[in-house]
């Protein structure tokens, strides 16, 4: 299963390590191999590169303050109109 992480990583957020283990946990409960992949939110701001999401089985929106709040919101709206689960925290 793969999971794109919309966020700007900071090894600094405890939240933001936690939301990666937390997937791979949660991966490896369900007996499923899990790859997490953060896509920086200024990488989103421009229409033809959210392509990238549809590699994704799901799209988990990272906690915090992010670069770009247009990046988030196309990757909220790619994932609301092609049916790609995402959850925003």
């Amino acid at each position: 299963m793969r999971i794109g992480i919309i966020g700007d990583y900071d090894q600094g957020r405890p939240s933001h390590v936690a939301t990666t283990e937390c997937l791979q946990r949660t991966g490896s409960y369900l007996s499923q191999q899990t790859v997490t992949e953060w896509v920086p939110t200024s990488s989103l701001e421009v229409h033809h590169t959210l392509a990238k999401l549809h590699e994704f089985d799901g799209i988990w929106g990272a906690p915090g303050d992010h670069d770009s709040r247009l990046g988030m919101i196309n990757a909220i709206q790619l994932a609301r109109e092609s049916n790609i689960p995402y959850l925003g925290t």
